[in-house]
C-alpha cells in the first residue's frame, strides 16, 4: 500500500522553530506577553492559512495543492494533523496488507493514541465495507481498539470458523436491539445451520418486553405458537396505553408465567404516567398472581416513587409503608421529600435521623435537619447546624448562611499561579498545539489535547495551566482545568465572564439579569460554545434546535442562524430565558426550572394548594437533573454577581413563595 510520504515531525524542533518566530516578532516590534505565547488568533494566521488550504486539497484529493500547502507549515503546531488526515485517506481508500505497520509507525512518530485508534477504527470499517473477511480477522487482532460485534461475527461466519451459534453470538441475538445488516446477514447464515432454541426466542422475547421494542417484537411473532402470538400481539396492542389494555384484554386473566411478566411489564409503564391509577389496579391484582415477594415489592416501591413524584398526599403513607429493611437510596430520599412538601417537620426530623451516616451528612439533608429544628423550636440545634453549613460555598451554604445572618461564604483566597509556571506552560507545545486546535476550528481536538495535558501535570502546574488558559481567553478550559486542582476558591477561573458584551446586551434588551444568564450559561455548556447534548442541545444555552426555530420565529426571523456562534446562541438563547420569566410572571427558581425541564412540566409541579416555600419546592422537583440544575444555577448566579459587583442579592428576593398551580400561569 502507497502511502504519500511526510516529513519527519519533531516537537522539539516546533518549539526551536516557535522560539525563532517569538524572537522574530520581538525584533519586529510586536508585543509578546511576558516573553511568551499569547495565544492570539494571530500568531499563526499566515501558517493556519496553509494549513486550512492543505485540509481542502485532501478533501479535494488534489495532491498537487497538497504538497504545496504542508511544505509551508514545516513548524506549524498542527501539521501532524495533517499526517493523521492524509494517512486515514490512504488506508480508507486502499486497506491492504500494509496497513497495520503504517499506523504501528504513525503511533510510534506522533505519540497520539487517540488518532492511532482512529486509524485502526477506519481501518475496520473500510475491511468491513469491502467484505474482506479474513482480512478483517487478522486486523481485529491486531489492533488496541474492540471490533465491531456484528462485524466480527460476519466475519467468523464468512470465514468458514462459524457454523452454529456459540455463546457469544446467541447473546448477540437475544440482546441486539435492533439487527444491524452485519448481524442480520450472520444470524441468516446460522439459522440455517442451527435453528434458534426456544430459551433463546424467550430470552429475546423478555429482553424486547422490558424495553419496550414493539417493532423488534413483531419480528419475533413467527418463532411462537399461535397462542402465545396472540398474547404478545395483545401486549404490542396494550404498551401505548397500558391502563387501557389492562382493563381492556383478557388475554392476560390466565395466571402463567407470560401474563405475570406482561402484567407486570404494563403496570410499570403505567405507574410511570398514572400512579393512582396503576395503585388501584394493582391492589386488586397483586395477590391474584403468583406474583414473587420481589416481585411485589419493585412494583409497590414504584408507585410509591411515582406518587411522589405526582405530588399525591397518599405518597408519604406509601413510602412508610414498605419495609425499612429492603429500600433504596431513592425511596428514602422521598420519604423525607413527602415530608417537606406537607412540612410535617417532626417527620422530616425523623426520616433525616434514620439515614445512614454517608446520606445523612449530604449537604441537602444537613440543611432540612437545621430547618426542621428551628421549626420544631430547636433553635440551638439549628443554628449550630446552620452555622457548620454556611462555611460552604454552595447552594445549601448559602440558604444556611441567610437563615442566620451571615455573609456567603464567597473569597477569592486561591493561590496565585507562578509566573515562571505560566511562561513554561505558555511554550509547552501540546498546549500550543491544543489552543492552536480552537483558532483553526477544530476546537474539539484542542479540547481533548489539552485535557490530556493536564492530565500528566501536578496540581501547581495544573492550577498555572488554568490561569493560562483564563489568560488565553479560553474559558471553557480554565474552567475544566481548576476543576482538577480542587480550588474552590479560585473563583475568577471557576466562573469567568467570556462574551461580556453580548451577555450585557442580551440583559439589557430582555430586563433579565447578566448574573443569571451567565449562571444558565455556565451550567449548560461550561462555556463550550460548540458543544452538543445526547438530546441535539446546542451551543452555549444549550439550545434544542426546535426551541431556537420557535425563539427566532418570535424575533422575526426566519432561520435560528448558527447556534455555535457565541452572540446568536446567547442573543436566541437570552431571549427564551425572558419569554419562561414571563410564562411565570417573573418567578426566577421557577423560570430556571422551565429552562430545563420546559414550561409544561414546571407548571404540572406547583402545588396544588397553596403557596410552597421556595427552597422546600427546589429540593422536592421530581426530575433529580432539574433539581440540581436549579440549585446550580442558583449558586452560580450568586457567585457571578459577587465577581461582577462585590455584593450579593439575597437569596430570599430570588426565592420567593412558588404559587399554587390555581394561580393563572401567563402564556405570553
Amino acid at each position: 500500500m502507497r502511502i504519500f510520504a511526510i516529513g519527519k515531525w519533531s516537537l522539539n524542533a516546533a518549539v526551536l522553530g516557535l522560539l525563532m518566530a517569538l524572537q522574530s516578532m520581538a525584533a519586529h516590534g510586536v508585543a509578546i506577553d511576558q516573553g511568551g505565547y499569547d495565544g492570539s488568533a494571530d500568531y499563526f494566521r499566515v501558517q493556519r492559512d496553509q494549513f486550512q488550504r492543505a485540509r481542502e486539497a485532501l478533501r479535494e484529493r488534489d495532491e498537487d495543492a497538497f504538497r504545496a500547502a504542508y511544505q509551508k507549515i514545516q513548524s506549524y503546531p498542527l501539521r501532524p494533523y495533517l499526517d493523521y488526515l492524509r494517512t486515514r485517506q490512504e488506508i480508507e481508500a486502499n486497506p491492504g496488507p500494509d496497513a497495520l505497520g503504517v499506523i504501528k509507525d504513525f503511533r510510534a512518530k506522533h505519540q497520539d493514541s487517540q488518532w492511532a485508534a482512529k486509524l485502526e477504527r477506519a481501518l475496520l470499517s473500510a475491511l468491513a465495507e469491502q467484505a474482506r473477511w479474513r482480512d478483517y480477522l487478522h486486523a481485529a487482532a491486531a489492533v488496541s481498539v474492540k471490533p465491531d460485534q456484528c462485524a466480527m461475527l460476519l466475519a467468523r461466519v464468512k470465514t468458514q470458523q462459524l457454523h452454529v451459534f456459540d455463546q457469544a453470538s446467541r447473546q448477540l441475538w437475544v440482546r441486539s436491539r435492533e439487527y444491524p445488516a452485519h448481524c442480520g446477514d450472520a444470524f441468516a447464515t446460522l439459522s440455517h445451520h442451527s435453528p434458534v432454541t426456544v430459551a433463546m426466542v424467550w430470552e429475546r422475547v423478555y429482553a424486547l418486553m422490558d424495553k419496550g421494542r414493539t417493532e423488534a417484537m413483531k419480528e419475533m411473532l413467527p418463532y411462537l405458537s399461535r397462542r402465545d402470538r396472540a398474547t404478545i400481539d395483545a401486549w404490542i396492542v396494550a404498551w401505548p396505553k397500558p391502563g387501557r389494555g389492562l382493563h381492556a384484554s383478557s388475554m392476560f386473566a390466565e395466571d402463567t408465567g407470560l401474563n405475570r411478566r406482561i402484567v407486570l411489564n404494563l403496570v410499570e409503564r403505567w405507574a410511570k404516567r398514572d400512579s393512582a391509577a396503576s395503585y388501584v389496579f394493582w391492589q386488586k391484582v397483586r395477590d391474584q398472581y403468583l406474583f414473587s415477594p420481589a416481585h411485589k415489592h419493585r412494583i409497590d416501591a414504584l408507585i410509591a416513587r411515582m406518587a411522589a413524584y405526582d405530588d399525591l398526599e397518599e405518597a408519604h403513607h406509601w413510602l412508610h409503608a414498605l419495609p425499612d429493611d429492603d429500600i433504596d437510596k431513592r425511596i428514602r430520599a422521598w420519604r423525607i421529600r413527602t415530608g417537606l412538601r406537607l412540612q410535617d417537620w417532626q417527620a422530616v426530623l425523623r426520616d433525616i435521623g434514620s439515614l445512614p451516616a454517608n446520606e445523612r451528612d449530604d449537604a441537602q439533608w444537613r440543611y432540612w435537619r437545621a430547618r426542621a429544628a428551628e421549626q420544631t423550636g430547636d433553635h440551638a440545634l439549628a443554628r449550630q447546624l446552620y452555622g457548620a453549613l454556611a462555611t460552604e460555598q454552595s447552594y445549601h451554604g448559602f440558604l444556611a448562611a441567610e437563615r442566620i445572618g451571615e455573609p456567603y461564604a464567597l473569597r477569592e483566597r486561591a493561590t496565585q499561579a507562578e509566573q515562571a509556571r505560566m511562561r513554561r506552560l505558555a511554550l509547552e507545545p501540546e498546549l500550543i498545539r491544543a489552543r492552536e486546535y480552537a483558532h483553526a476550528g477544530l476546537a474539539w481536538e484542542g479540547r481533548r489535547l489539552w485535557m490530556d495535558a493536564v492530565a500528566e501535570m501536578n496540581l501547581p502546574d495544573r492550577y498555572a495551566a488554568a490561569a493560562l488558559a483564563a489568560r488565553w481567553h479560553w474559558a471553557d478550559r480554565a474552567v475544566f482545568t481548576v476543576a482538577k486542582t480542587g480550588h474552590k476558591d479560585a473563583l475568577s477561573l471557576r466562573f469567568p465572564m467570556p462574551h461580556l458584551d453580548q451577555v450585557d446586551a442580551a440583559s439589557d434588551q430582555h430586563a433579565i439579569d447578566a448574573s443569571w444568564i451567565y449562571g444558565v450559561m455556565r451550567r449548560e455548556s461550561g462555556f463550550i460554545p460548540d458543544v452538543r447534548s445526547r438530546a441535539g442541545a446546542v451551543g452555549l444555552m444549550q439550545l434544542m434546535p426546535a426551541t431556537a426555530k420557535d425563539v427566532a420565529r418570535r424575533m422575526g426571523s426566519k432561520h435560528p442562524g448558527d447556534l455555535t456562534q457565541a452572540g446568536n446562541n446567547i442573543r436566541l438563547g437570552s431571549y427564551y430565558l425572558r419569554y419562561v420569566m414571563n410564562r411565570f410572571d417573573n418567578h426566577q427558581i421557577l423560570a430556571t426550572a422551565a429552562y430545563n425541564a420546559g414550561p409544561h412540566r414546571v407548571k404540572r409541579w406547583l402545588p396544588d394548594n397553596g403557596a410552597l416555600p421556595a427552597d422546600v419546592w427546589v429540593d422536592t422537583i421530581p426530575y433529580t437533573e432539574t433539581r440540581r440544575y436549579v440549585r446550580a444555577v442558583t449558586a452560580y448566579t450568586t457567585i457571578f454577581e459577587w465577581l461582577r459587583h462585590r455584593r450579593v442579592t439575597p437569596l430570599s428576593e430570588r426565592m420567593v413563595d412558588v404559587p399554587p398551580e390555581a394561580v393563572q400561569v401567563s402564556q405570553r
